[in-house]
């Protein structure tokens, strides 16, 4: 799934969850940041693991998460923070999310 991301580059906005079979959603950031602006990835965790992962997140420079459950008003609040509140048109009026 990673290699095709990594392929693809035409995400506008990442949705990586923290608990990942193989490594941890930080460590997935690190990798694909190198593809995609740290800026727009959100990490998807609860918010008690949120304050324990939150040094090394931002040492990483990565500043969004979202805690679950996911609802979607909070999913659209992120977004709007993550793409600075511009009206969600670009590329052929689509934004592409990717949820690793």
């Amino acid at each position: 799934m990673l290699a095709v991301f990594v392929q693809a580059k035409t995400y506008d906005v990442v949705f990586i969850d923290y608990h990942l079979e193989d490594k941890n959603g930080l460590e997935t950031a690190a990798m694909i940041s190198e593809v995609i602006d740290k800026n727009n990835i959100i990490i998807m965790t609860s918010f008690l693991e949120w304050n324990k992962i939150e040094p090394e997140a931002h040492k990483l420079g990565i500043y969004h998460f979202i805690t679950k459950p996911l609802f979607p008003s909070s999913i659209m609040n992120t977004i709007n923070i993550v793409i600075g509140n511009i009206v969600i048109y670009k590329r052929e009026n689509v934004f592409r999310f990717f949820l690793i």
